[in-house]
């Protein structure tokens, strides 16, 4: 059993509101982890602790953790048990908590789907799933997987890219015909990807400048400080520049 600084025993009391900044490696995921044993110790139902992950990896090895501590607290000896409370606690437990410790597994397991212990967005995929109307969305949405999402992207350039072909969307035409000058194809279709990402703000981008890519063009270049006439080499030789005065 490693020793706990006094920061991290800090850091995991539910008392106290807290920011934890540390380097990889350094027991974030094992001072979180304390902090919800502590939770339910003090006396809070397992089903009402909400932990909130950036990834996956990372919400499986803190369920993972939880769950094997709870599992070790039902077999351990009195002498044991009191020894890994007050190292989880920071002072020797009551026998309330040595009792509660004890139950706490089965309570766990009892919990449909276990801890709640999700990435930020599998937690906000169930709650739109719970209020699908107030989110304004269909009841029966489901979300798309990485495949399905490039199938429909190359799908969609595909449809695009006829479009131009037959002369239907003129807009669209001098849109792609300015990326494809800059852009390798492999590049291009990154750049597809990334801009299928932030759609909403190209939406409102071009709403404000009358849904048209050379008006948004042109008003970036009055923006940055260019006239209309200045084109790509024109623009980059001015960088360079700047960046030679400013070395």
């Amino acid at each position: 059993m490693n020793l706990q600084t006094p920061e991290q025993l800090k850091a995991s009391d539910p008392g106290t509101s807290v920011w934890v900044g540390a380097s990889a490696g350094t027991g974030k995921t094992f001072v979180l982890a304390n902090r919800v044993l502590r939770l339910m110790l003090a006396g809070n139902r397992p089903n009402k602790i909400l932990c909130l992950t950036y990834t996956n990896t990372a919400a499986a090895e803190m369920s993972n953790r939880v769950n094997e501590r709870l599992a070790n607290w039902i077999s351990l000896a009195d002498k044991e048990l009191n020894s890994e409370l007050s190292y989880v606690l920071g002072t020797a437990p009551s026998e309330d908590q040595k009792v509660a410790a004890r139950k706490l597994f089965a309570e766990v397991l009892d919990i449909p789907g276990g801890l709640k212990i999700q990435t930020i967005h599998s937690f906000c995929q169930s709650l739109l799933g719970r209020f699908p109307i107030e989110a304004a969305i269909s009841p029966n949405f489901d979300l798309l997987d990485e495949i399905t999402i490039n199938e429909h992207l190359r799908h969609s350039q595909d449809e695009m890219l006829l479009d131009i072909d037959g002369g239907k969307n003129l807009p669209l035409y001098e849109a792609l015909n300015y990326l494809s000058g800059m852009l390798a194809e492999e590049t291009f279709t990154e750049l597809m990807k990334k801009l299928s990402k932030e759609r909403g703000g190209i939406e409102q981008l071009f709403k404000q400048n009358s849904s048209s890519f050379m008006v948004v063009s042109k008003n970036l270049k009055n923006l940055l400080g260019f006239t209309s006439d200045d084109c790509t080499k024109t623009i980059l030789d001015a960088a360079v520049d700047e960046n030679n005065f400013n070395s």
